[in-house]
């Protein structure tokens, strides 16, 4: 459950299906947790260190989003002109590649 939870998770944002907003991070957090709990019983003392680590990051992005109480801005909103955007798949299949300029002689 936890290692479908963390991989649901990176597919959705892969393809451009979800951002790295609350939903990314809960899917991260549920994951680790349960990755965690699976590797205590195991006593798999590094897994269960890497997935706390993991939860806490998550958890803690959680934490700041929801003091934002918005989705993170994007690129094209002028206080946080900074701030990287998801990139839309859909877009980049429909445009043409940029020109590459042809070299002087």
């Amino acid at each position: 459950l936890g290692a479908l939870a963390v991989l649901a998770g990176y597919v959705l944002f892969s393809f451009g299906w979800i951002n790295g907003g609350r939903i990314f991070q809960g899917f991260n957090l549920l994951g680790a947790a349960t990755l965690a709990v699976n590797g205590y019983y195991h006593d798999a003392w590094p897994s269960v260190a890497l997935n706390l680590a993991w939860g806490v990051i998550s958890g803690i992005s959680l934490l700041r989003m929801r003091k934002q109480k918005a989705p993170v801005p994007s690129p094209d909103d002028a206080e946080n002109p900074g701030n990287p955007s998801p990139i839309d798949v859909h877009q980049l299949a429909d445009s043409e590649p940029p020109r590459q300029k042809e070299p002087r002689i």
